[in-house]
């Protein structure tokens, strides 16, 4: 750090051996966090579409019929449909909220977008990570054989 405390950018070329090894396990992490957590935040976009379309199915001819409600993912608990138009929606963390179609639909759609920019973000970050991750390697591996290139063959 300068005097201002500003951290320095220091060339990968300029690092030792053991200062290249530790920077590619910390990228090397960053790309397993980055790649789970892509992996995670397409899995719940998917989720809020299937929720968007389910509640695009519901119409008014629904009333009195039979339908499974999930009290957990593997446990459901049979029941008839009073109000088609009012429905219960999770807002996370446990949190249900009473809404109408509509604003089911419109709920679910911007959580779906919100999650597509957290995708868009996601996967610019990662293919840097990569590259950052290709630069060390060759960096590492150069330093290696140059260190190799320097201890003398032992003759038999």
């Amino acid at each position: 750090m300068n005097a201002s405390g500003d951290k320095k950018a220091v060339p990968i070329g300029d690092l030792s051996i053991e200062r290249l090894s530790a920077l590619q396990k910390q990228v090397e992490h960053e790309i397993t966090f980055f790649a789970e957590s892509l992996n995670e935040l397409k899995i719940f976009e998917a989720k809020f579409a299937a929720s968007e379309q389910a509640v695009s199915s519901i119409n008014s001819s629904m009333q009195g019929n039979k339908a499974l409600i999930p009290l957990s993912e593997s446990m459901y608990i049979s029941a008839v449909v009073a109000d088609p138009s009012k429905l219960l929606v999770e807002i996370g963390t446990g949190y249900f909220v009473e809404m109408n179609v509509e604003k089911a639909k419109d709920f679910f759609k911007r959580k779906q977008e919100y999650l597509k920019k957290q995708i868009a973000t996601v996967e610019e970050i990662l293919p840097e990570k990569r590259r950052a991750r290709q630069a060390i390697n060759e960096n590492l591996q150069k330093k290696v054989q140059a260190v190799c290139a320097q201890i003398p063959l032992s003759s038999k």
